[in-house]
């Protein structure tokens, strides 16, 4: 008779060469997840995320496009038999992020945003929206610390996250209450739209984390190809960083600020804002950086 921990072994190996990260992670054109969101103190919401449009990426890679990014910080995600990956704005680089067949218990180098490490915490098996799922729970460690909880039916399912220390860093929490996949729509969902027909908008988003230390990531969307800038002022309105200047193309895209002004030095703590201008047009939102 073989020992338990040589059938437990085998039964893991068994488990993880039948999953797949593009049934943990879903991607279609059109497909939705909705939120039910917690931050604390006192702030709960709902919050949609939907794959509105994919791409071929210069690296052969296909992206899709999150309308919302999710708590990995991800605008653009991927994912094949093994990895989900995040493609990184700041350094144009692909990154392996989430790995399907890490060992339970082991960290895992995997730089993206503000976090560093990814380990597998646990996989269970459980019942959501009547139907029996397995469920990969990953610890995320770094300037953040987060959860993730992925199902190989519905795909993200818990994202958690805080600052280190916490306070005075909100702790987020998205919990899955509904999506619609393909053709089937499970629990509630909110205004499922057609992809096809949804026009780009020129939009600036608020950054995230906010406050934060010692980086941020800024959101902003374009209706047209164009010379765009991305500017941060201090409450004098001296300005202090550019982040954007040039040709961008339409659609969605992401910077990171690192809170350092145009010549590399620390900005102090404060209020800061950011304004995006395009095709005539500027928009202005505020931020808050603490040391």
């Amino acid at each position: 008779m073989k020992p338990l921990f040589v059938l437990f072994a085998a039964g893991l190996q068994a488990l993880f060469s039948s999953l797949s990260a593009q049934e943990f992670y879903p991607l279609e054109v059109g497909n939705r997840w909705v939120y039910a969101y917690w931050s604390e103190p006192s702030t709960y919401d709902t919050v949609a995320v939907e794959a509105f449009q994919d791409s071929l990426f210069p690296n052969g890679h296909r992206y899709f496009v999150l309308d919302h990014p999710d708590v990995c910080g991800g605008t653009f995600v991927s994912a094949d038999s093994e990895f989900v990956y995040y493609f990184d704005v700041w350094d144009t680089t692909d990154v392996a992020f989430l790995k399907l067949d890490d060992t339970i218990g082991s960290q895992r180098s995997a730089h993206l945003a503000w976090y560093y490490f990814v380990t597998l915490q646990s996989v269970d098996t459980i019942s959501l929206f009547g139907v029996q799922t397995r469920v990969l729970t990953y610890y995320l460690d770094g300037l953040m610390t987060g959860v993730v909880r992925l199902s190989d039916r519905f795909g993200p399912m818990t994202e958690w996250f805080y600052g280190d220390p916490a306070p005075p860093y909100p702790i987020v929490t998205r919990n899955l209450v509904g999506c619609a996949l393909s053709d089937s729509v499970y629990g509630y969902i909110l205004d499922v739209r057609n992809p096809a027909k949804r026009p780009v908008a020129f939009d600036l988003y608020q950054n995230r984390p906010n406050p934060f230390n010692p980086t941020t990531v800024i959101d902003y969307e374009q209706t047209n190809s164009g010379t765009a800038t991305l500017r941060i002022h201090n409450a004098l309105g001296h300005e202090v960083r550019t982040l954007v200047k040039g040709y961008a193309t339409a659609g969605r895209h992401q910077v990171t600020w690192d809170g350092t002004d145009n010549r590399g030095r620390r900005v102090g703590s404060g209020v800061y804002f950011y304004t995006l201008r395009a095709s005539g047009t500027s928009l202005t939102r505020k931020m808050t950086f603490l040391k």
